[in-house]
């Protein structure tokens, strides 16, 4: 399988984080505007996870290196195995913030 670089494993990783911003900000308003805001970060983190999956059916093994971060770096490899994981963890976290709308 070919190597593809591809952003997509980077964008995963920080769109529950950069979307905790929003989250915050969203709750200074209303309940109701968290738990949309919530709702909409989860659904596009599953998403992406699925566009992920979808590329890695084409065939493609997707990679993205940050050089020298924090003087290592850092490496993203997504095979099959990983991004199946990716998209069942994004389900499931998906599901349980619907279903958890009363907790939260």
């Amino acid at each position: 399988m070919p190597d593809a670089i591809s952003r997509i494993p980077l964008v995963l990783v920080l769109l529950p984080m950069v979307g905790a911003l929003g989250v915050v900000g969203a709750s200074k308003f209303r309940d109701h505007w968290r738990s949309r805001m919530i709702n909409a970060i989860t659904f596009a983190t599953l998403v992406m996870a699925l566009w992920q999956f979808y590329l890695v059916q084409q065939g493609k093994v997707l990679v993205y290196v940050l050089e020298g971060f924090m003087g290592f770096g850092l490496r993203w490899r997504v095979d099959h195995v990983s991004a199946i994981f990716s998209v069942v963890v994004a389900a499931v976290w998906f599901l349980a913030t619907i279903f958890a709308r009363e907790y939260i």
